[in-house]
Parts: C-alpha cells; structure tokens; sequence
C-alpha cells in the first residue's frame, strides 16, 4: 500500500513537460536538443570565417540565437498550455 502511494505521489510531482514526453511523442521534446546546437553550430562556421567577415559572423550569431530564442519559446508555450 506504501508502495502504491509512493508511486502515485511522484506522478503527481514530476512535472507536466516530463510526463508528456514518457505518453505521447510531442514534438517540442524531439526539437530541445536544437536549442543550444544551433548557436554551436554557427559559432564552429564562424570561428572557420576569416576576420574581414564581420558581417557575416554578426548575422550568423544573430540569427542562430534568434532561431535559439523561437525554439525555447515554442518549446515553453508547449509546457505551459498542456
């Protein structure tokens, strides 16, 4: 009976996002590993650019932390609306 209450208490604290990813496949849980790969990612081809492209390697740092920041933001809507 311990046991049986024990298991029924860590469902009810282990949080929503946690839950969801172990019942159904959602597809914000399949896109978090992109969060901090992206800006890795440009920061690897910027390191490759040579120092004249400044521009660039702006636009690139700019950019992946923008697609960064939607994906967070995409994967927090989720978690909070479920």
């Amino acid at each position: 009976m311990n046991r049986m209450k024990g298991e029924e208490l860590m469902q009810e604290l282990t949080p929503a996002f946690l839950q969801s990813a172990h019942d159904q496949s959602s597809i914000s849980v399949h896109l978090l590993w992109m969060i901090p790969a992206v800006p890795i990612m440009a920061s690897g081809v910027i390191a490759l650019l040579k120092q004249p492209c400044r521009k660039t390697a702006a636009s690139l740092a700019i950019g992946s932390l923008s697609v960064s920041l939607l994906l967070s933001l995409f994967a927090f809507v989720e978690v909070v609306s479920q």
